[in-house]
Formats: structure tokens, sequence, C-alpha cells
């Protein structure tokens, strides 16, 4: 009757540590999707930064009143565009809104979406250390339980007299 009672607890044994390495899969699988959202909220930073840049570089500018550009048209096909007027921007603030703001206007919505984007990539920050906390533990809970047989094998030794 031992000998199936082992059997069992060793078959549930490696079916809870498949469990755990299926949970790890799992938690692997999160992290990298954190980091994808953190490198989008970081390109995101570094677009406002470059708009609170271009806008002041315009403020600054007060001799012209036009400026020409290079347009991106998608798939890094770019175009030259004449602005006649860069007393207003047009900002995209988002579900597919543009807003026409001053230069004023501009530099503080900047730096109001910089603050917030930088407060969302911290909290994706620590959801990442969180995680990575969570795979260690369930790295070193999966390990503990690999080197369970092998204890209570050599247990079982001990109290029989042998030695392993």
């Amino acid at each position: 009757m031992q000998p199936k009672k082992a059997e069992r607890t060793a078959e549930s044994l490696d079916k809870k540590i498949l469990e755990y390495e299926a949970f790890m899969d799992r938690l692997k699988a999160d992290l990298a999707h954190a980091y994808t959202e953190r490198a989008g909220l970081q390109q995101k930073l570094d677009a406002y930064r470059d708009l609170k840049k271009n806008t002041e570089l315009l403020k600054n500018d007060d001799g012209s009143k036009s400026m020409r550009s290079l347009v991106n048209l998608g798939a890094d096909f770019f175009c030259q565009a004449e602005v006649p007027d860069t007393q207003w921007i047009y900002v995209d603030v988002g579900l597919g809104f543009h807003v026409q703001l001053t230069h004023a206007e501009t530099v503080a919505h900047a730096d109001e979406r910089t603050e917030a984007t930088k407060l969302l990539a911290s909290t994706k920050t620590d959801q990442i250390a969180a995680i990575k906390a969570n795979i260690k533990l369930v790295g070193e809970g999966v390990a503990e339980l690999m080197t369970l047989p092998q204890q209570a094998s050599s247990k079982t030794a001990a109290r029989k007299g042998g030695f392993q």
C-alpha cells in the first residue's frame, strides 16, 4: 500500500510542478507585455518633449511667420510642407481629436502630458518589478518542489538505517 501512496504523491507533485511552470510562462508573457507598454509610454514621453522643444523654438523665432518642414506620410515616405502661419499649433489630444493651441498653451499641454505619462511609466516600472519578483518566487518554489522527492527518499533511507 505504501508504493501506491508514494506513486500518487509523486504524480501530484509532478502535476503541481507543471502547473507552476505554466504559471511562470504566463508571468513571463505578462512581463513581455509590460515591457512593451512601458516602451510605448517612453515613446510618448519623447514625443511630448520634442513637442515642447519645437514649440519653444517656434516661440523664440518671432521673426518669421512661416516655415518649411518635411512631413512623414507613412512608411518613411516624406514630402515637403509649407506652413504659412506658425501662430497656432494643432495638437493631437487623443481619440482622433486635434486642438488648436497657442505656443504657450502647447508648452503647458506638453508639460501636463509629460507629468501624467511619467506617472504611468513609473507605475508600469513598479508592475514590472512585481512580476519579476513573482517569477523569481515561483522559480524558487518549483526548484524546491523538484528536490522534495529526493529529500523524502533520503529520509526514508535514513529511517531504515541506509545511507544515500
